[in-house]
């Protein structure tokens, strides 16, 4: 091997790492968001269809290197199944320099992310506290990035270990 040859092999493994890492924090912050996502449990009737709960959740969508539109319908479910796969499809293909986005195009969504409910439930009780959604106090978004910068010191910290190790 030439030095050149050696050069080309750290770099493309340092690369290689960067990407791994980028792919797990965008993999946990992208799950946490939606799995995050409040649940309306009771079912709706809307111009005589049953409508289940778990719209919001399910209407998250991702993209890489562009603002998702987040245009076209979901059926409501409570797991999120086509927001997950997804996202997880846009995480597959990044790669270090790449911008990974979501988008959540529910009109109610700053509410649920911020607070804002009217401060007292109808016939004193309901889904929410003092304005905000007793499923997600604290946000959904705002919360996963911030657990995000953990997430992301843990796995460089992985990197940075199995990069010596290899020395």
């Amino acid at each position: 091997m030439t030095f050149a040859s050696d050069v080309d092999s750290i770099i493309k493994h340092a690369l290689a790492d960067v990407d791994s890492v980028f792919k797990n924090v965008a993999h946990d912050v992208a799950m946490r968001v939606i799995n995050q996502t409040p649940v309306d449990i009771d079912m709706k009737v809307v111009k005589g269809k049953i409508i289940p709960g778990g719209t919001t959740k399910n209407s998250w969508y991702s993209g890489v290197n562009k603002k998702p539109t987040g245009r076209g319908r979901r059926h409501a479910n409570g797991t999120g199944k086509q927001a997950i796969a997804q996202a997880k499809a846009a995480i597959a293909s990044l790669k270090a320099g790449d911008t990974f986005r979501m988008v959540n195009r529910k009109p109610y969504i700053k509410v649920l992310e911020f607070g804002g409910y009217p401060k007292a439930p109808k016939k004193g009780k309901g889904k929410t506290v003092n304005g905000y959604s007793t499923q997600a106090p604290q946000g959904i978004a705002r919360i996963s990035l911030i657990r995000a910068k953990t997430r992301l010191r843990r796995y460089a910290n992985i990197v940075r270990a199995k990069s010596r190790g290899a020395k």
